[in-house]
C-alpha cells in the first residue's frame, strides 16, 4: 500500500526557498501542500533539495553566513511528517557540499564538494569541484571523493539500480548560485561506479557553449 509520505512525494515538488521561509512543499496543480521546516537563524536555508525515493525525507544544504563569512555548511533532512531534522554529513568551508541526491536504498547520498578560495559569502567563483558518497550508516559520515576536483564535477545522480553514478563537468555560464561561474570549457556528461571505478565518458561536446546537466535513468 501505498504510504501517506509517498503520496505526497508523488504529487508535489519543492518550492524555491530563502533563509526567510525554510522548506515548503506545493503541488504539481499549484497548490501549497504545507510548511516542512521554517528558516531558522541566519544561515543559508533550504538549497539544493531533494527527496528520499520513500517520500519521508527532503534532504537539503545549509550554512551558516554568519558575519559575511560560511565557515561550515552541512547536508541535513527533514522527515515531512513530523518536522524532525537530523544532519546527514557537515563539511567545513572553503569546501562545501552541495546537490545531494539519494541512493535508491537511502544508506548513501551522493553530493558535489565546490571549492572556494575563501569563506567569504561573496566568493561566488569555484575553483574546482568535485562528486563525492557519503556512507550514512557510519557513526561520522564524511564525503569520500570520487573525482579529482581540477574536472569541475557536479550535479550528481544515482542510476536506478544504485551502480552508478552520473555527472557533468563545468557547468557553463550563470549558476545556481547566481554569480558562480565556472572557466569556460565543455560540459559532458560522465557516469562512475560509487567506489571511484569505471570513470566513463558519455557524451563529447567540442562548443564549449551549452551546458549539460546529469539526469536520472543511467
Amino acid at each position: 500500500a501505498e504510504t501517506a509520505s509517498a503520496s505526497v512525494a508523488a504529487n508535489c515538488e519543492l518550492m524555491s526557498v530563502s533563509a526567510a521561509n525554510g522548506v515548503w512543499i506545493i503541488g504539481v496543480g499549484g497548490r501549497v501542500a504545507g510548511q516542512c521546516l521554517g528558516g531558522q537563524g541566519p544561515g543559508v536555508l533550504g538549497a539544493s533539495r531533494a527527496w528520499t525515493h520513500d517520500g519521508y525525507e527532503i534532504a537539503f544544504t545549509t550554512a551558516d553566513g554568519i558575519n559575511g563569512q560560511a565557515s561550515t555548511n552541512a547536508i541535513e533532512a527533514v522527515n515531512i511528517s513530523t518536522g524532525a531534522v537530523r544532519t546527514l554529513v557537515t563539511s567545513t568551508g572553503p569546501d562545501y557540499a552541495f546537490n545531494p541526491r539519494w541512493a535508491p536504498d537511502g544508506r548513501q547520498i551522493v553530493v558535489s564538494i565546490e571549492r572556494f578560495a575563501t569563506t567569504a559569502v561573496t566568493d561566488c567563483t569555484p575553483i574546482g569541484s568535485a562528486v563525492a558518497v557519503v556512507d550514512l550508516a557510519v557513526q561520522d559520515p564524511k564525503p569520500r571523493l570520487l573525482t579529482d576536483m581540477a574536472t569541475f564535477a557536479d550535479y550528481p545522480d544515482w542510476s536506478p539500480d544504485g551502480t552508478k553514478i552520473v555527472f557533468t563537468t563545468i557547468d557553463l555560464g550563470t549558476r545556481d548560485a547566481g554569480c558562480a561561474e565556472f572557466p569556460l570549457g565543455s560540459s559532458d556528461l560522465y557516469v562512475i561506479k560509487p567506489d571511484g571505478t569505471g570513470l566513463t565518458q558519455l557524451t563529447h561536446n567540442p562548443s564549449g557553449k551549452t551546458p549539460i546537466r546529469a539526469v536520472r535513468g543511467v
